[in-house]
């Protein structure tokens, strides 16, 4: 256990390490694996270990590099949004751009999105004579 507690403070470590030199946190194949692996590390799924028993220096990387995860998938969601909402046809002819580290969601939300559209164009808005603001 202690030897796995110890390896599992290294990953962190060395996690902070490689983000820390990073110039962006704007989508790239290398944002994204190293993001997978904070995923992978930072939330274990087959671990006896208790996060909160590690030393609080590694507890605070741990949670810093949570916090970043956050902030990379901001970028990406924002980057796949311009490019998609950038584009003159049908964005969903054009999913195949880049494989962000979660396409299958993307590609799901972006259908959703898609196909709700012309339902929500086929209507005019009406004012109603008795809102304020009308």
């Amino acid at each position: 256990m202690a030897c796995q507690k110890a390896h599992f403070e290294k990953q962190i470590l060395d996690l902070n390490n490689k983000i820390s030199n990073l110039k962006s946190l704007k989508p790239s194949k290398n944002i994204d694996n190293l993001f997978q692996q904070i995923m992978s590390t930072c939330f274990p799924t087959e671990t006896n270990i208790d996060v909160e028993k590690l030393c609080p220096k590694v507890q605070n990387i741990r949670t810093n590099l949570i916090k970043l995860r956050s902030e990379a998938i901001r970028y990406s969601e924002q980057h796949y949004s311009t490019v998609l909402g950038s584009l003159e046809d049908n964005p969903l002819h054009h999913l195949d751009i880049s494989t962000p580290a979660y396409y299958t969601n993307y590609l799901k939300l972006s259908k959703v999105e898609v196909e709700s559209q012309p339902r929500s164009r086929s209507w005019a808005p009406v004012r109603c004579p008795s809102h304020p603001s009308s």
